[in-house]
C-alpha cells in the first residue's frame, strides 16, 4: 500500500514586530513589540530537573546552565553557558549573584539585567530555565518579591529569552511590589560604552507590566529560520542546499537572510511525496 507524505514549510523571519521606538548602542537595536504575548516556562520547583529545565530559589543565588546549542552569541562573544541568578540577572563568564550593580561598567563581565534590584524568592518562587523549540529558544523566568517585601506575599514575574539567532527578549508580566527599585535594568558589555539601559530609555522596570522588548545583534547580518513539518502518514526526508537541513521529522535551521535554498524531498519505500504546502508568514 502506498503511503503519502507532504511537507509544509514554513519561515520565520527573525525580526520583531515593533513599535516606533528604537535606540542603539552600535551593536544592539532595543525596539518595543506590539504583538507579543507572555512566553513563560514550566516554573515548578517540583519538576524533574533535565539538561532542558533547571531552576534555583532563595536569596543571592545563582545556577549555572549549559546552553543546548553550539554557542550563543553576545557582544560578539560566543558563549556556551550562563549564569542566571535570584536577583533577575544573567552573567556572562561570571558565576555570581549581583544587584544594584551599574548598568554600564558593573566590572563582573557582560550582562543581560532584566530587573536590577535586590530579589528574593525564599519563600515563594524561584528562576526557572527552560529550552524550547519552534523557535529554538531558552526561557529565563523569574518569580520572585522585592527583598523589601520578603514574606509577605506580593510576587513579581518577568522573563529573558534567548534565541539560538543571538535574539534576546525581555517580558515583563506581573508586578506587586510594595517596596521596589531600579539600579538600570538592560544589556551591558561592560566596557561603558556599550549597553542599553531600558530603564533610561522606557522607566523603571515595575511600571512595564505586560510590555515585551526585543534586542537585536544589528551588526550582524539578518537571518532567519526555516521550520519544517512532516504530515500524512508516509515517510521521507528532506535535505537542504546549503547545508541546515537534513532530517525525517519536524526540523528547522537557521539561513542568512537573502540567501537562496534548494530543499529535495525524497520519499521512503512505499511511499509518495505529494508536495508542499506553505502557512502566511509569521515573524518570531
Amino acid at each position: 500500500m502506498m503511503r503519502i507524505f507532504r511537507l509544509l514549510l514554513a519561515i520565520a523571519l527573525l525580526l520583531p514586530i515593533s513599535s516606533a521606538l528604537a535606540t542603539t548602542d552600535g551593536i544592539y537595536q532595543l525596539t518595543e513589540s506590539t504583538s507579543a504575548a507572555w512566553d513563560g516556562t514550566d516554573a515548578n520547583r517540583l519538576k524533574t530537573i533535565t539538561s532542558d529545565y533547571d531552576f534555583v530559589y532563595g536569596d543571592d543565588e545563582y545556577l549555572t546552565y549549559t546552553l543546548p546549542w553550539p554557542s550563543f552569541t553576545f557582544y560578539r562573544q560566543p558563549y556556551t553557558q550562563i549564569t542566571v541568578d535570584t536577583n533577575g540577572n544573567i552573567w556572562f563568564g561570571a558565576a555570581r549573584s549581583g544587584r544594584g550593580f551599574n548598568l554600564a561598567s558593573a566590572g563582573f563581565g557582560p550582562v543581560i539585567a532584566a530587573w536590577n534590584d535586590d530579589l528574593s524568592s525564599l519563600y515563594d518562587g524561584g528562576v526557572f530555565i527552560q529550552h524550547k523549540t519552534s523557535p529554538e529558544r531558552v526561557i529565563v523566568e523569574w518569580q520572585t518579591e522585592t527583598y523589601s517585601d520578603e514574606g509577605n506575599g506580593l510576587p513579581n514575574s518577568f522573563t529573558v529569552t534567548l534565541y539560538q539567532d543571538g535574539k534576546i527578549r525581555f517580558g515583563y508580566g506581573t508586578f506587586a511590589a510594595a517596596s521596589a527599585t531600579d539600579a538600570g535594568s538592560g544589556i551591558s558589555q561592560d566596557d561603558g560604552s556599550h549597553y542599553l539601559s531600558v530603564s533610561t530609555v522606557i522607566g523603571s522596570i515595575p511600571s512595564l507590566a505586560g510590555r515585551y522588548f526585543y534586542f537585536n545583534d544589528v551588526s550582524q547580518p539578518l537571518t532567519f529560520s526555516l521550520n519544517i513539518a512532516f504530515t500524512g502518514t508516509g515517510a521521507g526526508t528532506i535535505t537542504s542546499t546549503p547545508t541546515g537541513i537534513a532530517c525525517n521529522t519536524n526540523c528547522s535551521a537557521l539561513f542568512p537572510a537573502g540567501e537562496p535554498i534548494t530543499l529535495t524531498p525524497q520519499a521512503a519505500p512505499y511511499s509518495l511525496f505529494s508536495g508542499w504546502s506553505k502557512p502566511a508568514r509569521v515573524t518570531a
